[in-house]
């Protein structure tokens, strides 16, 4: 009689144990199922889609030559590891990058770091088309967010980045590209480890020519080797007539060029400026340092 109530209680403990596993192991495998058959297959679709719906800037500058350049970069894909595209702040390699990127289109996923680094994880997820549950986003909204969950959500992000650049390669015969502007930000983030983390993961798919990462950044500051490297240069005194006609500039064009340089974001501040008061040249070098300074 005394063993009834003891046999009870170990068969109830033993069955909570099971359905506990069991929920367990039915959640993973549901979530290994829903990963495989539609995160991942999605996440190839956004590099099918690629990058056609970009729009090129309404002030953009054609060059030629910078223009195949970039091209040329993002349409080799075999290069065995990550490419690197500088300059100096200003040079316009943003708007280049998008204008080339919107060209190919297809195969090319481009994305701007966010100027605050501590969302650059989840940012990059949005834009491989890589979910967040409502739970996880929940939680992290109540519990906080650390460099270790980016850490961790990071590891996972690229995992399944890497397998659906592999699907997308099975079928286009051909990796597709990655591109990273704006990576000086990541420098500023308290973690460094996730820049580390982004620089093998890019060496490694290109050595798998899985995936080809682009990098962009005002400085060549990747110590590693790259396979490309376009420097994006000032525009030339001819360049900046041509420029400055295009913006519609009834000014001293040679004299704006030897006060200020190449540099369109400079230029574009300096004429600003101008425009909305002409009569003060003496201004327009310091107009130029302050938008220097600010870019």
């Amino acid at each position: 009689m005394l063993l009834r109530p003891l046999c009870r209680t170990v068969t109830s403990r033993w069955h909570a144990s099971f359905v506990g596993v069991l929920s367990t192991l039915t959640i993973r495998s549901v979530w290994s199922w829903w990963t495989e058959n539609t995160r991942i297959p999605r996440m190839r679709r956004a590099f099918e889609v690629g990058s056609s719906y970009l729009e090129t800037p309404s002030n953009y500058f054609p060059r030629a030559r910078q223009e195949e350049l970039v091209c040329e970069v993002l349409q080799k894909r075999h290069v065995h590891t990550f490419s690197l595209i500088t300059g100096r702040p200003g040079t316009g390699k943003s708007a280049l990058l998008r204008n080339c990127c919107s060209k190919i289109g297809a195969g090319i996923i481009y994305f701007e770091a966010p100027y605050n680094p501590k969302n650059f994880v989840y940012e990059l997820g949005k834009i491989v088309e890589h979910d967040i549950s409502f739970l996880s986003q929940l939680k992290r909204d109540i519990s906080g967010d650390s460099p270790q969950k980016q850490a961790a959500y990071l590891d996972v992000l690229l995992e399944e980045i890497s397998q659906a650049s592999e699907l997308y390669q099975q079928a286009h015969g051909e990796p597709p590209v990655l591109v990273i502007d704006n990576l000086i930000e990541l420098e500023r983030y308290q973690d460094p480890s996730i820049m580390r983390r982004i620089l093998e993961f890019a060496r490694q798919q290109a050595e798998l020519e899985r995936l080809l990462v682009v990098f962009v950044a005002s400085d060549n500051k990747l110590k590693q080797p790259q396979g490309e490297l376009v420097e994006i240069s000032e525009l030339s005194e001819e360049d900046v007539h041509q420029y400055l006609d295009f913006l519609g500039a009834p000014f001293d064009k040679t004299r704006i060029y030897d006060l200020v340089g190449g540099r369109i974001a400079v230029l574009n501040s300096v004429v600003g400026s101008l425009k909305r008061n002409p009569c003060r040249p003496r201004e327009l070098y310091m107009d130029g340092l302050q938008a220097d300074h600010h870019h």
